[in-house]
């Protein structure tokens, strides 16, 4: 472990750890502009510009390792010069078409130079503009780009395929295609990684827009649609996913199979909810109900009731989310160079099952944040059992009260018995407790007191704090 001070704050982080990442550990805020974690760091705009007790010139924070009682200061005045200076040099080489830019509310040289106050800038306008098909899937507005170079780190570290290089020197510094070709001619994926790193808009894919919507409207076009690579590939990211490190062309079901019953574990969730609001709504029960508004109609037969249609649909829907999995699970077993029996099958069941589940959780919110609730219903339906919910806490009072627990068991059963009898017949008898009090041998253990504890209902709810903080604790 190194330790260093940052802006006065003690930091200890392993060694190999970057200024900029340990920075981070103790949130302060280092700018930068073309850094990727593991991908580009390499410094290129030197907006992440530091001053290091005992080092003449300004470090970047990027790339720079720490070392065993550093000292670095992150907001000096020669820092801070430097860094607008920078942002300036790279502004005046760049096409400033805020209003009209694809970035535009979502540039990051935009918001550093907001950042910085930088309202004009001192140096003469040099952007180069050079030629680009505008056929192309992928558009390239050289006048913009800053050379961060994250295009073509990302290129060549995370896809593999080195389509882009840096050429030239100095202000003449540009990207281009390797080799001087055109993208059509080039070993390009169009995964789209490019353009979604690019920090400016210099890189952009092609808005086909209009092209769309005139072949939506036109009656003689069937218009068939496919999702793009970079598209699956950002929401494979921002779930966690990594790519399978063994795959060919055929990849092992049982990734499928994962991810299909972790679906149907949440739909098994979302329907054990639905299901305890149907329990309740029921015509005998009545403790909770589904929202229900004006002008809504209930039951076809029986105006009044109430039919948990919205929680019954997501119980319906859950059984076809679970028979989905089992489908994945039958997958995984491939024939020896695979067979389309599976993808035609994954097809159906991987969209289905995530757009039900979508639905199902926009509908359980719906229930529940408008859940009509009857507390008065709810102590109604308790007192309905005479106190037989309170024969556990009875059977423990007479244990601790010194006798065995089989003699407890027998004086709890049999008063129990009788009560439950009346309640089979619809006979208006004794209470539990009622029960208890003439039962001399269960009084020589109980005292008029404990029996007014024990047939306290809010004694069960003695813990409901503790059960609702860890049940905000818990992580997803």
């Amino acid at each position: 472990m190194v330790t260093l001070t940052i802006d006065n704050k003690s930091v200890t982080v392993p060694a190999g750890t970057t200024i900029l990442e340990a920075a981070r550990t103790v949130d302060i805020h280092i700018p930068t502009l073309c850094y990727l974690k593991e991908i580009n760091e390499v410094a290129s705009c030197r907006v992440c510009a530091v001053e290091v007790e005992g080092v003449d010139k300004l470090a970047t924070a990027c790339n720079t390792q720490v070392e065993d009682g550093m000292v670095v200061h992150t907001n000096t005045q020669r820092v801070r010069v430097t860094r607008k200076t920078n942002v300036e040099l790279i502004l005046s080489q760049h096409v400033d078409h805020c209003v009209t830019c694809v970035r535009s509310g979502n540039c990051s040289l935009q918001a550093l130079s907001k950042a910085m106050n930088i309202q004009s800038v001192p140096f003469r306008k040099a952007a180069a503009e050079r030629p680009w098909d505008p056929t192309l899937p992928i558009l390239r507005d050289s006048a913009k780009c800053i050379k961060c170079l994250r295009c073509v780190s990302v290129c060549e570290r995370v896809q593999s395929l080195g389509v882009w290089e840096v050429t030239g020197s100095g202000a003449h510094t540009t990207v281009r295609i390797h080799g001087g070709l055109r993208m059509n001619e080039a070993n390009c994926a169009l995964c789209g990684q490019c353009v979604a790193h690019c920090p400016v808009g210099a890189l952009r894919e092609r808005d086909d827009t209009e092209t769309v919507f005139a072949a939506l409207t036109d009656s003689t076009k069937e218009v068939v649609f496919q999702i793009a690579p970079a598209v699956r590939a950002a929401w494979g990211e921002s779930l966690g996913l990594t790519p399978d490190p063994l795959s060919t062309q055929v990849l092992a079901r049982d990734r499928h199979a994962q991810v299909m019953a972790a679906l149907a574990v949440t739909a098994s969730t979302l329907e054990s909810i639905a299901m305890q609001v149907r329990l309740l709504q029921q015509s005998d029960v009545i403790e909770a109900e589904e929202p229900f508004t004006k002008g809504q109609k209930g039951s076809s037969a029986m105006p009044h009731k109430r039919n948990p249609i919205t929680a019954e649909r997501v119980c319906g829907l859950a059984r076809v989310v679970k028979a989905n999995a089992q489908v994945a699970f039958d997958n995984v077993a491939l024939w020896f160079e695979r067979d389309i029996s599976h993808s035609g099958a994954e097809r159906v069941v991987l969209a289905d099952s995530f757009t039900a589940l979508d639905y199902m959780f926009a509908k359980m919110q719906w229930m529940l944040d408008g859940l009509q609730t009857y507390p008065a219903k709810m102590e109604h339906n308790l007192w309905r059992t005479k106190g037989l919910i309170f024969s556990s806490k009875v059977l423990l009072a007479l244990v601790d009260a010194g006798i065995s627990r089989e003699d407890a068991y027998v004086i709890v059963q049999r008063n129990a018995m009788k009560v439950w009898e009346d309640i089979q017949n619809a006979v208006d008898g004794p209470t539990y407790r009622e029960r208890l009090e003439a039962d001399d041998e269960a009084m020589a253990l109980l005292s008029a007191e404990k029996l007014a504890e024990i047939f306290d209902p809010w004694d069960f709810l003695t813990r409901k704090d503790v059960v609702f903080d860890r049940l905000e604790a818990l992580e997803f």
